[in-house]
């Protein structure tokens, strides 16, 4: 059977040409000009795949054609489709100034994201590359789950806790990965809030409604608990599909009482410079301890990052992606970096001056145009990545 696509393009001559390379690569396309088109298209259909234009109206008809369209109609495919954003691709002529909008595409997990007018995406891929890759790696990953024989529930072995590691791109817990950054924002941002303690040693917890505003999620408990219950059935899956193992809803992450919060059965493991080790106490960022008679879920108030996390694993973690950004000859900004790895801006700008102060990289031009890269000695063969100040 061949390849079918949905073509999501309001745009009669940019959906021509795209159809015209579909067809070259011997598939088969339906084309929808609108939002609105679009899930009409979906319903009783299969497709094997989705080219998605970021700039669509809602309806044909009538209403302006945003970004925020397409990004939307990303986020729903990619959490009803089975694949995920895994059979998603973006199509756009906007964004060509930055990064920025990649990275929160990027984020939803889409196989990539390719600029009109096809000529090249970010990594130097034409449009029928980027979709016989993304093919390739659903083939790749739908063989994979074939070939691996579903473990009877009586032969799977009980979680009995384990190490957490963390790393600046993923976290992994008993060796398999539970949690992607790139794609999970929110459930990253939680599991690095568990992974924190309080000066006595035990973990972080935190009232539902303490969570949703540090995840800043908006209505506060109720999108907490979504959170919380993704992540969960996420940790639940991976360990049984990739270890072997059962894991109970509240093996993981505890709620109640003190609020949600890590077990103590799990040990978190800073990955650091690729060496696990156990993060000791002064590495983590405390949690101010709080007055039961004003909360009594030790929610808490975060203590500044203190200054001995600028020289941590999880600093060096994300030196090394910063340093392998500028390698790649990444035009990356402060802000793009800081969203991309889920720190904030003051972190990120910390970690320039260290790589300044180790002669990694350096700053050139005026205060107010200029930018860093990296130092001579540093740059290699690489080019000339860059962040503004």
């Amino acid at each position: 059977m061949k390849p079918r696509a949905l073509i999501v393009e309001d745009d009669s001559e940019i959906a021509r040409v795209i159809t015209d390379i579909l067809h070259s690569l011997g598939h088969e396309c339906v084309r929808a000009e609108c939002v609105e088109e679009a899930r009409s298209s979906l319903d009783g259909a299969d497709y094997s795949y989705y080219l998605v234009d970021l700039e669509i109206p809602v309806h044909a008809e009538h209403g302006l054609s945003r970004v925020q369209n397409g990004i939307n109609l990303i986020r729903e495919l990619a959490s009803t489709h089975p694949a995920g954003g895994k059979r998603i691709i973006a199509i756009t002529s906007h964004g060509n100034d930055g990064p920025e909008q990649a990275v929160e595409v990027m984020k939803l997990g889409v196989a990539d994201y390719v600029r009109k007018p096809f000529t090249f995406s970010p990594t130097g891929k034409t449009l029928d590359r980027a979709i016989l890759e993304m093919l390739a790696k659903v083939e790749s990953h739908r063989q994979q789950s074939k070939a691996r024989r579903p473990i009877p529930p009586e032969e799977l072995k009980p979680f009995d806790g384990g190490e957490m590691v963390f790393h600046a791109d993923r976290v992994e817990l008993c060796g398999v990965e539970i949690c992607n950054s790139p794609r999970s924002g929110r459930r990253r941002k939680a599991l690095d809030l568990f992974r924190r303690k309080k000066e006595n040693g035990e973990y972080a917890a935190y009232s539902g409604k303490r969570l949703g505003e540090l995840l800043a999620e908006g209505d506060g408990q109720n999108d907490a608990a979504g959170t919380i219950r993704d992540l969960r059935t996420e940790i639940m899956d991976a360990l049984r599909d990739e270890a072997g193992v059962k894991c109970g809803r509240n093996d993981v992450i505890l709620s109640g009482g003190r609020g949600y919060r890590l077990s103590p059965s799990v040990a978190v493991v800073d990955a650091g410079d690729g060496n696990h080790r156990r993060l000791q106490a002064h590495e983590h960022r405390h949690i101010v301890p709080d007055d039961p008679e004003k909360d009594p879920v030790n929610s808490g108030v975060i203590d500044p990052v203190p200054d001995t996390e600028a020289c941590s694993g999880a600093a060096m973690d994300r030196h090394a992606w910063i340093l392998n950004a500028f390698a790649q000859g990444r035009e990356l900004r402060a802000p793009a970096i800081a969203e991309a790895l889920g720190c904030s801006l003051a972190t990120i700008k910390r970690d320039i001056d260290a790589l300044k102060a180790e002669g990694k990289v350096e700053f050139v031009g005026s205060p107010r145009k200029g930018h860093y890269r990296l130092c001579d000695q540093s740059r290699g063969e690489a080019g000339h990545g860059l962040v503004t100040q």
